[in-house]
């Protein structure tokens, strides 16, 4: 199924060699194309300048597109497509990433945004969610004030 074209809308009548990047100018090979949804010059870019010590690089990088939404929350498959990660693996790994720390999505991660025809709330991602796990990955890796015995 992999030669399927992708939905319609995700898909671009350009290349993505000449999609505007976060930072201006022509998008780079290694830089995803980010969704009108996505699109903020808040995004921290180039992704590996986010990255944080002891917290996984696909959770940093879901927070930073999430996080400059305007909702502040995105579809699964968005942000697989901002990503430029698999739409149908992007939700079972984020929520491993969760579960690891303990951080459960609220409304059973369903999110208010919908699309078109489709009367259900979506599955997806807050912003404030994510920022709980990377917090919580944060705790773990922080180095604890050596005690003095005295």
């Amino acid at each position: 199924m992999e030669d399927a074209p992708p939905p319609a809308s995700f898909a671009s009548n350009r290349p993505p060699k000449q999609m505007p990047s976060a930072q201006g100018g022509a998008l780079a090979a290694n830089e995803p194309h980010i969704p009108a949804q996505g699109m903020n010059a808040g995004i921290p870019w180039p992704l590996e300048e986010a990255e944080q010590e002891g917290v996984p690089a696909l959770l940093v990088r879901a927070h930073a597109v999430v996080s400059a939404t305007p909702e502040r929350e995105m579809a699964s498959r968005d942000l697989a497509a901002a990503l430029a990660h698999n739409a149908n693996t992007i939700g079972p790994d984020l929520c491993a990433l969760l579960r690891e720390v303990g951080v459960v999505r609220p409304n059973k991660g369903k999110i208010n945004a919908r699309y078109e025809k489709i009367g259900n709330r979506l599955p997806g991602f807050t912003a404030d969610c994510l920022n709980q796990a990377i917090d919580a990955y944060s705790a773990q890796t922080a180095p604890t004030a050596p005690t003095t015995g005295t």
